[in-house]
This record gives structure tokens, sequence and C-alpha cells, in this order.
């Protein structure tokens, strides 16, 4: 799963420099392609970002003793964060075809697809599994 985020990722900043014109000052110059591991530390920091939530995104790179998160810095320079967000890509945009709708539909199953197969082979249910109603939402009343 990861190898396949990283390839797509590249790929779009790829095509992101080659249909672009930069300004010299650009933080989009900055950017090297990605690797595995890089991908799995940067979506980790995403998913932190839901324990550990801050009013604004810039204030997890923050070096204010008040607002600072150190880990954050310690994991990932905030300039390489930002550059992994901008060119974070889930499917291959160069797939052509003239009815959008449908490719849109098929460049999401393909993600869809890879992401179901991974956890039905980490996860299967036993017979014994119990969903507890109070977690479903529903108006009616509840015996």
């Amino acid at each position: 799963m990861f190898s396949f985020i990283v390839e797509e990722t590249n790929r779009y900043a790829g095509s992101f420099f080659e249909n672009t014109e930069l300004t010299p000052a650009s933080r989009a110059l900055k950017w090297k392609n990605t690797n595995k591991e890089e991908m799995k530390r940067f979506i980790s920091l995403l998913l932190l970002q839901g324990v550990v939530q801050k009013p604004v995104k810039k204030w997890f790179g923050s070096k204010r003793p008040i607002l600072s998160t150190p880990f954050f810095g310690k994991v990932m320079s905030e300039v390489r964060y930002g550059l992994l967000m901008k060119f974070l890509h889930f499917e291959n945009n160069d797939a052509s075809s003239s009815d959008l709708d449908h490719n849109m539909k098929l460049k999401k199953k393909e993600f869809h697809d890879l992401v179901v197969h991974k956890f039905k082979s980490v996860y299967v249910p036993k017979p014994d599994i119990s969903v507890d109603e109070s977690l479903i939402a529903y108006k009616g009343q509840i015996s």
C-alpha cells in the first residue's frame, strides 16, 4: 500500500514540475522523490495530528515553548512535510478516458480495493462478532 502511494506521489510531483513554471524562490524546488520509509513517517504524523490537535496546522512545527510539539520536528522538517502534503496523491492522473466521471470512479476504486484487500488479510471477523446498537445512529426508540 505504501509503495502505491509513494509511486503515485512521485509521479504527480514529476507531472507538476513538467507542466508548471516555478519562480526561483518556490519551495517546490526543494522537492526530491520520496520513499516508503519517509511516507510511513509522513502518514504517522497525519494520524498523530488527530490525537494532538491544534487550531492552526503550522503550530505543529512551532518552536515557541507554549506551542511546541518537538516530536513533529524530530520526525520530519516542516518544509518537507508541506511538500509531501502538496504532492500526496493516490491515483494516476495520466489515465485517459473520455468519460471523466467513470475515470474518477476507476481511480478511486484502485486504491479502495488495495486498502480493502490489506484490511481483509489482517483481520478476519469471527462468528461471535457483535455490533453495539448504541454505536449505530438511529432516530427511533431502542428497547
